[in-house]
């Protein structure tokens, strides 16, 4: 059961750190869209 979790919770790690760098992004994107305007 273990060796089946793991694997598991590791994708689910990484879509959380991807998750979490596109929120950065996207907060960036809006800074630099407030800037030019």
């Amino acid at each position: 059961v273990v060796d089946v979790l793991n694997p598991l919770a590791h994708e689910y790690k990484s879509i959380g750190t991807v998750k979490k760098e596109v929120a950065e992004l996207q907060e960036d994107l809006a800074e630099a869209h407030k800037q030019v305007h």
